[in-house]
């Protein structure tokens, strides 16, 4: 047997396809499919596949697949430029399947420069893979998924650009699917986009969120949205567990990956603003109504306003002039949650913005 059917000629160039499988009810069985198809177990195959797309009638990927393969088997296999398959599902495919570099060689989100044990969980969608990572908060790859991001591709810059935005933002509210239209499936996270960073550079639009899908569909195709990052429902309901309120949403097109993980990314910068030690130290800062250079801290005096934080987290937006940090911050009786945005100026890190 002549292997010369599109879908396997895309998955004998990929495979061996390692790595974490979100559904196994889903990725599994394609990847068996397809595998057995590739060790010349045609029959075996297909049945996988048809199994496959019965128990799921709504994942047209399934369905295209197994429509492939059994017009392959007949000798009338389709074209990728035909009218019957279309680019969308290609491209989904390889999503799918292809071998991850990041998940074999054990790489980090360099984006992360230190993450407090507020954030138990953190999700990092890497809109050039397809793919929506979860860590938890020791950096260890818990979960992966196929998502959908916007029509428009990456980089939103304005309002109905149909774009996804590139950052880093916090998970603001969880909305209900019996709440929403049908088009955004069980449920929907909503991102703090524009957040400050975007508004200081013209940004605009507003509604970005993590969201399911009809029920009419499985899933969406990989750009299939108005700037939102779509899952399936399924998907969704296992990514639930991972979210908590203000979890972390590291968003890039690529992701920078590193082979070290958060507290030895760019340990000098921690070291210069001195806040990490075996301990968490208790700076003396400023009010939060008056944003303040970093470097001041090391010589604020006990008349300032004695406060202490805690729970600090360092995490780069797009570019690597900026930083956001977060921490949870006791003022008297009370206890915030801090969002500041710092900016490497020619003075060296300043708080542009704090919320």
């Amino acid at each position: 047997m002549v292997i010369k059917n599109i879908y396997l000629v895309i998955v004998c160039l990929l495979f061996y396809f390692p790595g974490l499988m979100a559904n196994p009810q889903v990725e599994e069985p394609l990847k068996q499919g397809i595998s057995a198809i590739v060790s010349l177990k045609t029959d075996d195959g297909i049945q996988q596949i048809s199994q496959l797309a019965d128990k799921f009638p709504n994942f047209k990927l399934a369905h295209y697949v197994k429509a492939d393969l059994l017009s392959y088997r007949s000798g009338q296999h389709f074209k990728k430029n035909n009218k019957i398959i279309s680019e969308d599902t290609y491209k989904e495919l390889e999503a799918r399947l292809k071998e991850d570099p990041f998940v074999k060689e054990a790489l980090y989100p360099s984006e992360i420069v230190y993450l407090g044990q507020k954030y138990t969980h953190v999700l990092v969608a890497d809109i050039s893979k397809s793919r929506l990572y979860v860590f938890n908060n020791n950096l260890t790859l818990v979960n992966s998924f196929y998502m959908s991001i916007g029509r428009g591709g990456a980089g939103k810059e304005k309002l109905n650009d149909g774009k996804t935005p590139i950052g880093t933002y916090f998970i603001d509210k969880r909305i209900d699917g019996e709440l929403l239209p049908d088009k955004y499936g069980d449920a929907a996270y909503a991102l703090n986009y524009p957040n400050a960073w975007d508004k200081m550079n013209g940004k605009t639009g507003y509604g970005i969120w993590l969201h399911g899908t009809t029920k009419e569909l499985y899933n969406r195709a990989p750009k299939a949205t108005e700037g939102c990052i779509a899952l399936s429902n399924d998907d969704l309901k296992i990514l639930d567990q991972y979210i908590s309120e203000n979890t972390p949403v590291i968003i890039g097109n690529p992701v920078n990956w590193s082979k070290k993980k958060a507290i030895f990314n760019e340990i000098e910068l921690v070291k210069v603003f001195n806040v990490l030690s075996k301990e968490m130290l208790q700076p003396v800062i400023r009010p939060p109504e008056k944003p303040f250079n970093f470097f001041s801290v090391a010589n604020a005096s006990v008349q300032d306003v004695n406060t202490q934080f805690h729970n600090l987290s360092l995490i780069h937006g797009p570019e690597k002039e900026m930083l956001i940090a977060t921490f949870l911050q006791q003022y008297n009786d009370r206890v915030m949650r801090v969002e500041q945005y710092w900016k490497n100026t020619a003075n060296g890190w300043e708080v542009v913005s704090q919320n």
